[in-house]
């Protein structure tokens, strides 16, 4: 019942919409490409896709301040908006002077939704690191990599095969 209130007041407003049947990640990706417009989540999947719009998280919306600024200087047309950070793929690339291609990779070792803390276990190990401080140290490791698959051949000697094989299919 909600969910039709939403959709009759979204179709009133004449407000564009997609409705995805399940995971929405891709149908966000191409919409957002589409539209050349940031992403406003909090999944940091999102932070390792190269989107032109870039990824806003909701939680760096300053609510509290509301401003305005004006097209130009002759012109009395004036916009609001709430201030915000907008992360780029791009620039945390060139911040950390890593390559794109890796980044899928770095996101991987950090643990996502498909991967355990229990199973990256080795890598804090032989990293000597611990989830604290995995971020920087798996950062300085995979960059020293020119390609995906040398950095990701670098984890090799840190699994056992079937844990190497099972992060490899994912």
């Amino acid at each position: 019942l909600t969910m039709n209130l939403v959709l009759e007041i979204l179709n009133e407003r004449q407000i564009h919409m997609v409705i995805s049947e399940f995971e929405a990640d891709r149908d966000l990706i191409i919409m957002a490409h589409a539209l050349n417009c940031p992403v406003l989540t909090s999944d940091s999947d999102f932070m390792m896709i190269p989107l032109k719009g870039g990824v806003i998280n909701p939680k760096t919306l300053e609510w509290d301040n509301l401003c305005e600024t004006s097209e130009g200087t002759h012109s009395s047309k004036t916009y609001k908006y709430i201030p915000t950070l907008k992360y780029s793929c791009h620039k945390f690339c060139s911040l950390f002077k890593i390559r794109s291609e890796i980044l899928p990779l770095f996101a991987t070792m950090l643990g996502n939704d498909y991967i355990s803390p229990e199973l990256l276990t080795p890598v804090d190990q032989k990293l000597k690191t611990s989830f604290t401080t995995r971020i920087k140290k798996v950062l300085n490791f995979i960059k020293e990599f020119p390609t995906f698959d040398e950095a990701f051949d670098g984890f090799k000697d840190m699994f056992n095969r079937k844990h190497y094989n099972r992060i490899k299919s994912i």
